[in-house]
């Protein structure tokens, strides 16, 4: 995170070089911009979601999606309470691991998409 911050902070932000990354317990490089580096690692980056959820200004329909078979699944309270309280907002565990997900949640994602249609 060192080498991302000082890259950002010298006007190099947009030069790609390797990082590490871990991930589902894997550590491996990456090759990525240094400011998406921060944007996505940094512990008070935007991509840390129980603080983008708590940031919400206003109560607006929210589904979260998480598998049963993710060992970085988050409980509803991590992120999904954060959020302003809204009557269609939903939280969802489908039966699948990490990398699935996106796939599993196909049907839930499209059914509740379809209760916002006025």
């Amino acid at each position: 995170m060192a080498k991302a911050h000082d890259m950002v902070a010298t006007g190099r932000g947009k030069e790609k070089t390797t990082f590490s990354d871990l991930n589902q317990g894997n550590l491996f490089q990456v090759n990525a911009a240094a400011e998406v580096y921060v944007s996505w690692f940094d512990p008070n980056g935007p991509a840390v979601m129980p603080k983008s959820a708590a940031a919400i200004k206003s109560s607006i329909p929210l589904l979260c999606v998480v598998g049963s078979k993710d060992r970085t699944a988050p409980s509803q309270d991590y992120i999904f309470d954060k959020a302003p309280a809204h009557p269609m907002s939903k939280f969802v565990t489908v039966n699948a691991d990490h990398l699935s997900v996106p796939t599993v949640a196909i049907d839930a994602v499209t059914t509740w998409l379809f209760t916002l249609r006025p």
